[in-house]
């Protein structure tokens, strides 16, 4: 299974996330997964790459635009001309996507991946790793819009994980489907 991992690449956040998604990270490379994510050391995309580094189960793709980041990433990068054509072929490679805490960056792919599957691009589980409530404030305004009757309700779009324990259990759902 690929899955197109969505994160902080921040190393001054809380080490209570790091924490927190190391314990996701051991049981996907203890699993074999393969994953998909931006070229960078930096930050729980960071942990990622120092995990699966070497293993030929990583897929990186990165903007030219970020390419100070990858100088010392020795796997081969699938470089694009944008973060928009980034987030596409990085949902494309994937079977399920994993969006763990992060800033503007992840914030934006998770809605393009929400928008994108909305609108009938893909059918790919999405999890959202809701560490410590970070998105608790997204999915009230998401839960907002909805009974303003601004979107469609959004229970389909996504599953949402409060911990890595619970992210686990979902996705082994995942690979019996």
């Amino acid at each position: 299974m690929k899955i197109f991992v969505i994160a902080s690449t921040r190393d001054e956040i809380d080490k209570k996330y790091i924490k927190e998604a190391e314990k996701l990270i051991k049981f996907i490379e203890i699993n074999d997964y393969e994953i998909i994510c931006c070229a960078d050391k930096r930050g729980i995309i960071g942990k990622f790459y120092e995990k699966m580094e070497g293993t030929n189960r990583v897929i990186l793709t990165l903007p030219k635009i970020y390419k100070e980041y990858a100088n010392d990433i020795k796997e081969k990068i699938i470089y694009t001309n944008t973060i928009n054509e980034r987030t596409d072929i990085s949902i494309k490679m994937a079977d399920i996507i994993m969006c763990f805490p992060g800033g503007i960056g992840s914030i934006y792919e998770l809605f393009s991946v929400l928008e994108t599957k909305r609108a009938g691009e893909h059918n790919k589980k999405v999890i959202i790793l809701n560490y410590f409530g970070i998105y608790d404030k997204i999915l009230e305004q998401l839960d907002k819009l909805y009974k303003e009757k601004y979107i469609d309700d959004t229970n389909n779009l996504y599953y949402v994980a409060i911990d890595s324990e619970s992210a686990k259990e979902y996705l082994k759902s995942c690979e019996n489907k």
